[in-house]
């Protein structure tokens, strides 16, 4: 069995990656389109466990190295705002690349349900319209309502929280 690269200060390699299903890994951009962190998701059998990484050189070391927590595809996002697209918050890399490949505009935040900050609200403040989808469970169903809040609390008037008919407990928009 693979060794799933994990914390213990070892510098990943890119190679190291290709053992990610896809759309992992997932590089978290600054406004600029610079890289400055990573999320990877690791599977060993049916458990999977997710991993942030930042450059170094020669390769990937554990953890942010400092960066802020940055929107998904925030150079992306900035420009859709700049021609007043609606932006869809997922919960998670890959519900965003699900919404991208139907040509939405799909963004979300590293870590998951109730890992929404302010400054990301921030960075969307100059939205038109926000769509923030639940994952169909407690967390899915809180992180939603922390994202809408913080959306409003930075000024956004249009946040719409849809909810999806049909889902089975743990399911979400990707089911």
């Amino acid at each position: 069995r693979a060794e799933i690269p994990m914390p213990g200060g070892r510098v990943l390699r890119e190679a190291d990656f290709s053992r990610c299903p896809e759309p992992y890994p997932c590089d978290y951009t600054d406004a600029d389109g610079a890289v400055i962190y990573r999320v990877a998701k690791w599977l060993r059998g049916s458990e999977k466990s997710y991993s942030v990484h930042h450059p170094v050189p020669g390769g990937w070391s554990n953890g942010r190295g400092g960066a802020q927590r940055v929107l998904y595809g925030l150079p992306e996002v900035l420009a859709a705002i700049g021609r007043g697209e609606t932006v869809h918050v997922v919960e998670g890399e890959k519900k965003a690349h699900m919404l991208r490949m139907l040509g939405l505009v799909a963004t979300c935040n590293d870590g998951g349900a109730g890992k929404f900050t302010r400054a990301h609200a921030e960075s969307l403040r100059e939205a038109h319209r926000v769509i923030v989808w639940a994952d169909n469970d407690e967390p899915g169903k809180s992180h939603v309502e922390q994202t809408a809040r913080a959306l409003h609390e930075a000024g956004l008037r249009d946040v719409r929280p849809p909810v999806l008919s049909g889902l089975k407990h743990r399911e979400g928009l990707d089911d």
